[in-house]
């Protein structure tokens, strides 16, 4: 019976485990962490609120590879957000995509 693989939403943020046939890719490269020590999955675009990985959990790594965003989390951390509920992400490996809406045959982002 095949696992069934964890997904978490946080407003316009779904982070999707990784079946463990697929990796990240070798030239994904790691973002930069933020002044305070945290990693910024996503910016609210009205509110400027960030979707970000507290400074505690400093060894999570985001990785973008061209229109791929990827998370890898080495250890249990928390995704934060001002508007929305914690939510505890477990080690392991994810995608991750920001919900986009359509608007007269053109994608943009959702407003968080």
């Amino acid at each position: 019976m095949a696992k069934a693989l964890k997904m978490f939403r946080q407003g316009d943020v779904l982070i999707a485990e990784l079946s463990s046939l697929v990796k990240i890719p070798k030239e994904a490269k790691e973002v930069e962490k933020d002044k305070d020590g945290s990693v910024t999955l996503a910016y609210g675009e009205v509110t400027g609120h960030r979707h970000r990985f507290d400074k505690r959990h400093a060894n999570i790594c985001f990785l973008r590879n061209g229109a791929e965003e990827f998370l890898s989390v080495d250890e249990e951390g928390v995704l934060t957000h001002e508007e929305h509920a914690d939510i505890v992400v477990p080690k392991g490996k994810y995608r991750v995509t920001i919900q986009r809406e359509w608007n007269a045959g053109m994608a943009r982002r959702v407003a968080d």
